[in-house]
């Protein structure tokens, strides 16, 4: 809303997790977060142009993805969608 009241405010508008949007998932395979050269391949895969996941990128998503407190996190999220709370 506030992008269409105040245009003249906004370079640019990021569409993330919209639901008509095609969504690649991660996870077409059982997930391989140890994997670096996994992660690093499924980070390239995620831009249109694959430079964007460099090393630094990659390597953060690494640390994430192997975080006890995003795993737990992202638990909680998907057992909140299943039992469909909002």
């Amino acid at each position: 809303l506030y992008t269409l009241s105040h245009p003249e405010l906004v370079a640019s508008l990021v569409l993330s997790g919209s639901s008509c949007l095609y969504e690649n998932s991660i996870g077409d395979t059982f997930p391989r977060r140890k994997d670096y050269a996994y992660i690093r391949e499924k980070t390239a895969a995620t831009f249109y142009d694959p430079a964007v996941a460099d090393k630094e990128l990659v390597d953060e998503i690494y640390a994430l993805v192997n975080s006890r407190k995003v795993l737990q996190i992202l638990a909680l999220a998907k057992s909140t969608i299943r039992n469909n709370l909002q």
